[in-house]
């Protein structure tokens, strides 16, 4: 198993990766079993976080959104990047050891009982997406 890093925000993937402030990093140990050790992630400047990060021995790195110059970085260190992931870092981990996680997957578990799993700002994007219905062909502005 490649050594991957799940970047962090409280429990969750960082939605960017420059707000991440510790890093999950899963190995296997001598007999096979996977470990999980935490690091913060200290550095705040875009090529010293790709430092840190290639430091920790990182193969895989699963995270959120990352700019074209931040990607090219990872590639140039070897750093394979699944980008555009959501969810709960655990979840996420736990999809990618079962070989079932790709590049902007969204997983999440239901906020409340009943809730469908559609987080708070999956339900605003929503509400923003009705509100600006129609808005191109002029009906907002009394147009036909």
């Amino acid at each position: 198993m490649k050594v991957v890093g799940v970047v962090r925000m409280e429990n969750r993937v960082a939605y960017r990766l420059d707000c991440a402030d510790t890093i999950v990093v899963a190995r296997k140990d001598r007999k096979g079993m996977v470990r999980l050790e935490e690091a913060a992630l200290s550095e705040r400047d875009a090529i010293r976080r790709v430092q840190q990060i290639a430091d920790l021995g990182i193969e895989t790195l699963i995270c959120g959104a990352v700019s074209g110059f931040v990607f090219r970085m990872f590639q140039h260190h070897g750093i394979h990047v699944i980008g555009g992931v959501i969810g709960d870092a655990q979840d996420v981990l736990d999809h990618y050891l079962s070989g079932n996680l790709r590049a902007g997957a969204i997983l999440h578990r239901p906020a409340m009982k009943g809730s469908g799993g559609i987080c708070s700002t999956r339900q605003s994007c929503k509400r923003k997406k009705m509100r600006n219905r129609g808005a191109g062909r002029g009906e907002r502005n009394g147009g036909k």
